[in-house]
């Protein structure tokens, strides 16, 4: 008797199982290396340093957000050093489109004057006789803010100044 057999054929089940357990093992991995970057921390602040000095020998140090999450406090400080033999007042200038990225809760110390052209937000500050000028923002990151944003700080004493460039990223 020659013919067709009435069993049904399980190789296209055996196909179809190993396509869905790699599919499964693939999705429980991504998930596994989800959860592992977050147990080593990779997804909160990541404070970023930077310096300049400028060629009067104002030192400048910018402590920003390097890696920030919406909805979190971040640290944004700027330590100027060697204003003892300054004249004038310090000025310092923050792009605009930066610092429109935080919900803003109060700045320390307050500037002598402010003011905002659309590009940059300029503070005055009156020089201290001390020669150390420490600028912090209680901020944290809006809501809404995602991806990337590029900052620039600069700051001017007499004839002199320094710029600062950075990049925050921002983690969902």
């Amino acid at each position: 008797m020659g013919g067709t057999s009435t069993i049904p054929s399980t190789e296209p089940d055996l196909v179809m199982g190993r396509r869905r357990l790699a599919v499964r093992i693939v999705i429980l991995g991504a998930f596994l290396l989800f959860v592992l970057l977050g147990l080593l921390g990779l997804f909160g602040v990541k404070a970023g340093h930077a310096q300049s000095t400028a060629s009067n020998g104002v030192h400048v140090e910018l402590t920003y957000p390097r890696i920030a999450r919406p909805a979190l406090a971040i640290p944004f400080a700027i330590h100027i050093t060697n204003l003892d033999h300054v004249k004038s007042d310090t000025v310092v200038r923050v792009r605009s489109s930066y610092l429109a990225m935080f919900d803003d809760n109060g700045m320390s110390p307050q500037p002598a004057d402010e003011t905002d052209d659309g590009e940059w937000t300029t503070w005055v500050f009156d020089t201290p006789p001390s020669g150390v000028l420490d600028v912090s923002l209680d901020t944290r990151v809006e809501p809404g803010v995602q991806w990337k944003r590029n900052g620039a700080v600069v700051v001017r004493t007499d004839d002199s100044q320094t710029r600062i460039d950075f990049r925050t990223w921002i983690a969902p």
